[in-house]
């Protein structure tokens, strides 16, 4: 976070945040749930101590990282939907400091094989996105795997 804090008082130009005070509070609480609630649960420190001390396998490990990566995003996107300044990305428009940290919790998710349809087509996500490619070609009601996507996915 203190990096994409950095940037946007070094470079304000595209703003991360919007310029008023409950927009910018909006903002900040969403990449929280992200930087605080998803992501440190799927570090390799974490990963390293399931699968050492804890001796689990690769596949209690993927479940471990399913249910909390999925808790996660679906806390995101009932943020999401439940506010009315939710846009083409987290916040209107424009990307913000939210989407700076939804995304790699996305491809973290496709990774471990946690992210579900509904989440690729969260509406955090640019439509020109990957995730959205295979949207077009299947049923909008599976659950996909990242290994059943489409080769750019």
């Amino acid at each position: 976070m203190a990096i994409l804090e950095y940037l946007e008082e070094v470079f304000p130009s595209p703003a991360l945040l919007p310029d008023d005070p409950a927009g910018r509070a909006c903002v900040r609480g969403l990449a929280q749930i992200i930087v605080s609630d998803i992501q440190p649960l799927q570090n390799s420190s974490v990963t390293r101590y399931l699968s050492g001390t804890l001796q689990l396998d690769k596949a209690a490990i993927n479940a471990w990282l399913h249910h909390w990566i999925s808790r996660g995003l679906e806390a995101v996107e009932a943020r999401l939907a439940a506010e009315p300044a939710t846009g083409r990305y987290c916040h209107g428009a424009a990307v913000s400091l939210a989407d700076c940290c939804l995304y790699p919790q996305v491809y973290a998710a496709r990774r471990s094989e946690s992210i579900s349809q509904r989440s690729r087509r969260s509406r955090a996500l640019p439509r020109s996105a990957p995730e959205w490619r295979p949207l077009r070609r299947r049923n909008l009601t599976s659950n996909l795997t990242a290994s059943e996507a489409d080769p750019d996915w």
